[in-house]
């Protein structure tokens, strides 16, 4: 009860700026936390798994059609390394047994197999998918 006194005799004695800034402070702690639990939201149990999943299957058909078998083990060590810390963060969260954040996944949340040429081009734009080269 004492702290509570002291708390609201400083706030009473301060002045209407710094009362502003106090305010504005504590708004933009609010604003920050609220982002932050927004991040820990979008990368639900499920959209990790996915991009497991889905970049796994991106490995094997890059691995099954590319006529190079040195190019493609190289684009497969560098999606794998760009993967891994989606990995490690979906080994975390089903280690803890707490379920994850509550919020619903919807399909377009969803990675699906029909962005595997833009998902391969996008890790792997310096290996051309054509074997033209």
């Amino acid at each position: 009860m004492m702290m509570f006194k002291i708390f609201w005799k400083a706030m009473l004695n301060l002045s209407n700026d710094e009362f502003k800034k106090l305010d504005k402070a504590s708004q933009e702690a609010k604003k920050r936390e609220m982002r932050k639990k927004n991040l820990c939201m979008a990368w639900t149990s499920k959209l990790l798994e996915n991009v497991s999943v889905v970049s796994k299957k991106a490995l094997e058909t890059l691995k099954e059609r590319d006529p190079n078998p040195a190019r493609s083990s190289k684009g497969a060590h560098d999606v794998e390394k760009s993967v891994k810390i989606y990995q490690e963060i979906y080994d975390e969260k089903t280690k803890l047994n707490s379920p994850p954040f509550t919020c619903s996944s919807s399909q377009s949340d969803m990675l699906s197999l029909s962005h595997l040429p833009t998902l391969l081009q996008l890790a792997l734009p310096q290996y051309p998918l054509s074997s033209n080269k």
